[in-house]
């Protein structure tokens, strides 16, 4: 019933952060009060760590999240949440990086991305 997809990674605020898109394709919505649940791992290959919610965005390491196209304040099918990380240092071009997302009831999707 729930699934979902990493769409995209990218840079972003000069370098000193990371995007990602996830789709929502399974066929639950995923309650707003419940996406901070969700665990995130992101780092260099095979140097990753559990990254810290930070609901206001603040918080280095920490992530953070927008749902686009969102209707009614929850993760619908077919939206998408874009995740900024900001992590401890910031990432360096050329290098391979990893980034994993658990939703709350432990379905995940992981993907290696280099950074240019």
């Amino acid at each position: 019933m729930t699934d979902i997809e990493i769409l995209h990674e990218t840079t972003g605020a000069e370098g000193a952060e990371i995007h990602v898109w996830v789709k929502n394709v399974g066929c639950r919505r995923i309650s707003s009060g419940m996406i901070p649940e969700s665990d995130l791992f992101f780092g260099e290959e095979g140097n990753f760590e559990r990254i810290p919610y930070s609901e206001d965005g603040n918080l280095t390491p920490g992530w953070s999240y927008l749902i686009e196209q969102n209707k009614d304040g929850d993760w619908d099918k077919g939206e998408t949440l874009r995740i900024k990380i900001k992590p401890e240092n910031s990432p360096v071009s050329g290098e391979k990086y990893f980034i994993k997302f658990s939703t709350y009831n432990g379905v995940s999707e992981e993907a290696y991305f280099t950074v240019s």
